[in-house]
């Protein structure tokens, strides 16, 4: 994605009716930009902070996304492209140790840790979306025969949704291995899905229909609807989502909340634009949002009281794919590229409210829309530094930035 002005993005939907022709505007206009604005240098980084790149060179390789880590005590996960098929590689410290046929740019295959020695990512198998954990040691495999796609903190269960409703509605997050022409508007037998990792049982949980049923909309009728960004809190007994339809050339969202059971609790952000979000505590929720009369910022949400309150205001001013630090004073996040294609990191205190850009990284037109490269900023197990992936060297790479500087003494008294 790129960072649009307001007029730019009133401009662009005027387009909405012919997608195709849209993206094409919006490339060439982001070209057109970047050679008025273009900058003389790849990257620049905050003098506080160091640089080191945990990818190899001589892989194409990237994480994912923002809100887990690829590193465990002293290991380190990646995905590498695969030149020779369809597939990724799934990489042990820069080792191929397993491969995916289902995966996207901008979340791989949903690789992650499930402890010291167990991974799990998805991957295809007879003609059927399935989930795999891997033993790092002896690489046993345990197949879940469902996609997965949020862990639960305590690692016992995972949610998951339709991969190919997603491909159908969402191109940037879905799997393209299996046929989705026929998925239908809504159903009542699809929606979000609980996974017991130990015993791999998977039950429909809350499906579309009860969603939609949920506070409806009149805009809600005769629509196409998807889930996506499952995120599970803290105490791994609520989670949130996106809803999102999309009627006339028109698109919603809201971002709503239920319980491990599939009641439905709360939709604390429920204006029609709702982005990227996560969790503060159990009962908090950050989102870039817009909320009436005020506007498109990030908000801290209470699910209990539904008070909100802009974070950042006239600082945070894009959106990006936020996380919050374990002492909940650092709010951690990133940009789109803007005119000069350079994309940001930024460390914003929740307390004194200061900004602290830690560094700004090119990114080449020729990552743009499905195939572009976010930096997606993830904090460290320990918390005293970060991982992005980047694409400012010329090709898609894992880098960490260490912290200590800045957080060394907040996460010490956490």
């Amino acid at each position: 994605m790129t960072n649009f002005n307001k007029l730019e993005r009133s401009l662009l939907k005027l387009f909405d009716s012919t997608p195709n022709l849209k993206n094409k505007i919006k490339y060439s206009y982001a070209g057109l930009s970047y050679i008025f604005n273009k900058k003389f240098y790849k990257y620049i980084i905050h003098p506080k902070v160091s640089l080191k790149k945990l990818s190899s060179s001589k892989y194409s390789s990237f994480w994912g996304y923002y809100n887990k880590s690829p590193i465990y005590n002293d290991n380190f996960l990646c995905h590498s492209i695969n030149s020779n098929s369809n597939k990724v590689n799934i990489l042990l410290n820069n080792k191929v140790i397993a491969e995916s046929g289902s995966w996207n740019y901008q979340q791989g295959s949903m690789l992650n840790w499930l402890n010291s020695n167990e991974i799990i990512f998805n991957d295809i198998q007879n003609n059927k979306y399935i989930s795999k954990i891997i033993d790092i040691n002896n690489l046993n495999e345990y197949i879940i025969n469902f996609p997965i796609y949020s862990i639960s903190p305590d690692k016992r269960f995972a949610l998951s949704l339709n991969f190919s409703r997603l491909a159908k509605l969402n191109s940037h997050y879905g799997y393209y291995n299996l046929d989705y022409d026929n998925i239908p508007k809504y159903s009542n037998n699809d929606g979000v899905y609980l996974i017991n990792l130990l015993s791999a049982k998977t039950d429909l949980i809350l499906s579309l229909e009860d969603i939609i049923n949920f506070q409806p909309k009149k805009n809600m009728q005769n629509a196409w609807h998807k889930i996506n960004h499952i995120e599970i809190a803290p105490d791994n007994n609520k989670f949130m989502f996106l809803h999102r339809w999309q009627n006339n050339n028109c698109k919603f969202s809201r971002l709503i909340v239920a319980d491990i059971n599939g009641n439905i609790l709360n939709s604390p952000a429920a204006d029609d634009i709702v982005s990227h979000s996560c969790w503060k505590s159990q009962d908090e929720i950050i989102s870039w949002c817009n909320k009436k009369k005020l506007g498109l910022n990030y908000y801290n949400l209470n699910i209990k009281t539904n008070r909100c309150n802009i974070i950042g205001k006239h600082k945070l001013t894009q959106d990006g794919h936020a996380t919050i630090s374990k002492c909940k004073t650092w709010l951690l996040t990133d940009t789109y590229p803007d005119k000069s294609r350079m994309s940001k990191i930024l460390l914003y205190n929740l307390k004194n409210k200061d900004l602290i850009t830690l560094g700004a990284f090119y990114t080449s037109l020729k990552y743009f829309g499905n195939n572009r490269c976010d930096l997606h900023p993830r904090w460290n197990p320990d918390f005293t530094g970060i991982t992005f992936d980047g694409v400012f060297e010329g090709k898609r790479q894992v880098y960490e930035m260490d912290l200590t500087f800045f957080v060394t003494n907040c996460c010490s008294l956490s």
